[in-house]
This record gives C-alpha cells, sequence and structure tokens, in this order.
C-alpha cells in the first residue's frame, strides 16, 4: 500500500520505544531514591537497555521474537516508573533501607550469578519501595524470567499506600511481601514450608467448599488454583511474623480489621486473599507455638504491662468459637511450616535473634515524647551509644499503644495519638540508622 512507507515497521519503532526508555531512566536521576541503591539500579537498568538495543539492531527477528522484544521493553519502562514513585519524600527511607538489607539477604540468589560480568560473582537482588493508591495497595511487583533475561540482578518493588508513609508501625506487614519475593524466587528452600500447610482441607475441593460455606454461605464452587493462592498467603504470613515479630500480628490485624470488619470478605466469592479471621487464626497458632505470649517475671515490670495489654488485644480480638471455626490447619502443619522457613533463613536474619534489653528504655523514650534509639547520655556527661535493632523500635511502638489504650481507662492515661507513636518510631529508626553507622566507623576493623 502507498501509505505503509509513512508507518514505522515494528522493529523500527520498538528500537525508537528503546530510546524512550532510556530517556526516562536518565530523567529518574533527578530523583533521590535512598542511601545505597540509585547507582546499581541505573547501571543495571541501563546494561540491559544497552543489550537490547544492540541485539534487536543486529538481528532480524520474527513476528513471534519482536513480541517478546516489545514486551521487554514496556516492561523496562514500567520498572522505571515504578522507581520513579520511590524517592525519598514519600516513605520512611531509613525503615525502608533496613528492611532492604534483610530482603536482599534473603533473596540472594546462589545459583544466579553474572551472566555478563564476573562469572563467579553472586548478585544479590535490588529493592525498591514505592507507594500509590489507598489501603488496598500493599503487593510486591516481581519482575519476568523474560526480563531477567537479559540482566544480572533480579528487581524487586514492594507497593504500600501513599498515605501510610510515615507509619512505621503498619509497615511490619511489608515484611509480608519479602516472603513473596523469595517465594518468587526458582529453588528457594522457603517453598518447602508451603508444603507443610498444603496437605488439609484447601486442598481438597469438597472439604475446602464445605469449610468456606461457613463463612460465605452464598459460595457455590471453588477454584483451587485460588485456594493455591491462599496458601501462599498464610505462608507469607507466617513469614512476615517470624521476620517482624510481634509488630507484624498488630499491623496485619489492624489493616485488615478495617479493611474486612466482618472478617469473611465478599459473600458470595472466593477472593484473592484468605478471609481476614482464617489469617488471623494462623497467626495467633503460630504466636502460641512460638511462646510469644508468655509472661516472663524476669523483664521489667513496663514490659510485663505492656505486653500483657499486647497480646490481650490480639488473643481476644475473635471468641474461641469464632477462632476455632476459621482454623484451617493443625498445630502440627503450623510448627512444621514455621521449621521449614527457619531452615530455609539463617536464624539471624529473625525477630527472635534481635536483642530485646533495650525494651524498656525504648518504651521510656516513647513514653517521654522522646525517638527511642541507643543513645542515652550517662550521670558524668558521656553518651552511650547502642546499636538497637529497627525491629525492636516498631515493637515497642505498638506495645506503647496497647498500654496506652489499657492505661487509658484508668488512672494512669498515656496522652499521645497514634499517628504521633508512628512519628516517634520513625524518628528514632532514622536516629537509630545514624547511630549504627557511628558505631561501625568507629570500630576498630575501620580505624
Amino acid at each position: 500500500m502507498r501509505g505503509s512507507r509513512c508507518m514505522l515497521q515494528p522493529k523500527t519503532f520498538i528500537l525508537e520505544e528503546c530510546g524512550n526508555v532510556s530517556r526516562i531512566l536518565h530523567e529518574s536521576l533527578r530523583y533521590d531514591y535512598g542511601t545505597t541503591e540509585e547507582n546499581p539500579f541505573f547501571d543495571e537498568l541501563r546494561s540491559r537497555l544497552t543489550r537490547f538495543h544492540t541485539d534487536l539492531s543486529s538481528s532480524d527477528q520474527s513476528p513471534e521474537e519482536l513480541e517478546t522484544s516489545s514486551k521487554i521493553v514496556s516492561e523496562l519502562s514500567t520498572c522505571i516508573s515504578l522507581i520513579e514513585r520511590s524517592h525519598l519524600g514519600e516513605f520512611s527511607w531509613a525503615f525502608a533501607e533496613c528492611l532492604k538489607r534483610i530482603a536482599r539477604r534473603i533473596c540472594v540468589e546462589k545459583n544466579l550469578r553474572s551472566k555478563f560480568g564476573d562469572k563467579n560473582k553472586v548478585k544479590d537482588p535490588i529493592f525498591h519501595i514505592s507507594s500509590e493508591g489507598g489501603l488496598a495497595s500493599y503487593k510486591i511487583v516481581c519482575e519476568s524470567e523474560i526480563l531477567l533475561a537479559i540482566g544480572d540482578r533480579r528487581i524487586f518493588n514492594i507497593v504500600f499506600p501513599r498515605s501510610l508513609k510515615s507509619h512505621v508501625l503498619l509497615h511490619a506487614v511489608l515484611a509480608h511481601e519479602v516472603g513473596h519475593a523469595a517465594l518468587s524466587i526458582p529453588g528457594h528452600l522457603i517453598g518447602n514450608a508451603k508444603n507443610a500447610i498444603s496437605d488439609g482441607i484447601l486442598t481438597n475441593r469438597k472439604t475446602a467448599l464445605q469449610w468456606i460455606k461457613k463463612l460465605r454461605p452464598a459460595v457455590k464452587r471453588v477454584d483451587m488454583d485460588q485456594l493455591d493462592s491462599w496458601l501462599t498467603e498464610f505462608l507469607c504470613d507466617l513469614f512476615g511474623l517470624l521476620l517482624m515479630g510481634p509488630s507484624f500480628a498488630g499491623a496485619l490485624l489492624t489493616l485488615l480489621a478495617a479493611k474486612d470488619p466482618g472478617g469473611v470478605g465478599a459473600p458470595n466469592q472466593l477472593g484473592s486473599h484468605p478471609p481476614f479471621h482464617a489469617r488471623l487464626a494462623v497467626i495467633l497458632q503460630a504466636v502460641n507455638i512460638l511462646k510469644w505470649t508468655n509472661d516472663s517475671r524476669r523483664l521489667p515490670k513496663l514490659v510485663r504491662e505492656a505486653n500483657r495489654a499486647y497480646w490481650n488485644r490480639l488473643l481476644n480480638f475473635l471468641p474461641n468459637r469464632r477462632l476455632s471455626q476459621c482454623r484451617l490447619f493443625t498445630n502440627q502443619q503450623v510448627t512444621h511450616s514455621i521449621r521449614a522457613i527457619k531452615k530455609a533463613i539463617p536464624s539471624s536474619e529473625f525477630f527472635e535473634s534481635v536483642n530485646q534489653i533495650p525494651l524498656n528504655s525504648l518504651l521510656n523514650d516513647l513514653i517521654d515524647f522522646v525517638p527511642p534509639t541507643g543513645s542515652r547520655v550517662l550521670k558524668n556527661g558521656d553518651v552511650s551509644l547502642e546499636r538497637i535493632d529497627f525491629r525492636l523500635i516498631v515493637h515497642a511502638g505498638w506495645l506503647l499503644w496497647a498500654l496506652k489504650e489499657q492505661r487509658d481507662a484508668g488512672e494512669k492515661p498515656i496522652n499521645i495519638k497514634f499517628f504521633d507513636t508512628n512519628r516517634l518510631c520513625e524518628r528514632g529508626i532514622l536516629q537509630q540508622f545514624a547511630i549504627d553507622e557511628m558505631i561501625a566507623r568507629s570500630s576498630p576493623s575501620n580505624s
């Protein structure tokens, strides 16, 4: 046709779009993306674009290959646009940096070695956190295998609600998304933990429908693939609990109760996630198995009081009859799943490895409206600096809030708002980040 000469051919247009994506990548450097990741991200995406452009320019591709090339350049553009939404002003970067450090160690792929550089070098993944939308925005974006095929490092983007940027107490649920990241890695041992809960009610169509109809009588049929995705959600909840500690339970309960007050979801459909009450039942099973609710007399009085207030609210949120109705797994299944998660990941990465001795001083800081940190002024005027895990600061924030709700009914109310509690903890994590850096620089190995 005479007009066809004016049209861009598919290959020509894809190359044009490749140039557009390259320009977007360079423009993205106008923003701030944290303390360590902006260069690795830029280098990784730039090298992918260069290789992709070179291969496409020098080859004659079939229609099927051109379709794949179109998908690649589109996904590269999407990846960059997500990163553009992760600049410093939209999230608590100190919390994010602490979480990303753990996530990179957990999700490193020993079998994924550099394909284009040092062949013996193991490449750790790149994590970014960005914000968008409302309370249903929590998710993780994992890149496709066709995009990874032209790269050296896997890229994950964790998304959370823009309105909650300073609510670090609720950010504890982001550990659930790190679980999804680990599960997306081929051969990661965490997959064994899913097997531990895969033999039960949800893996049989008849028993699954019987259980679901107790909560959602209008449901007529079940999709086994959908139920398999429910198992993944349960596993990631257990993973998040082990990674973040008790604060994960408080954050999950707060968010899910607001989204699904009835606890059973839409009455006539399965939904993408399990019913909230079923998820809470699994979390409480795990908490009891881990013996986190045990009241230790060795703890300071303030910590014991806060612990009791916190666990009482969680354990008594649902009547026992409702919990039994929503329970899907035996204690043995949950125990085996917990063991499999712990076997897949070094114990040093879990909350149980965190030194909890400073918890009393962190709680006192918050009561005094001071950001909780490992910094103390001694009687002689010297300053004592101590490393504090960011998860302990988040845990202290939840304990304070539970303590406040208990004391507000008595004679010793704590006059603080939930937002202010979050801001104090956010500032505490930021200051602790600087304290840890100072301790590291002053250590003998760096002198």
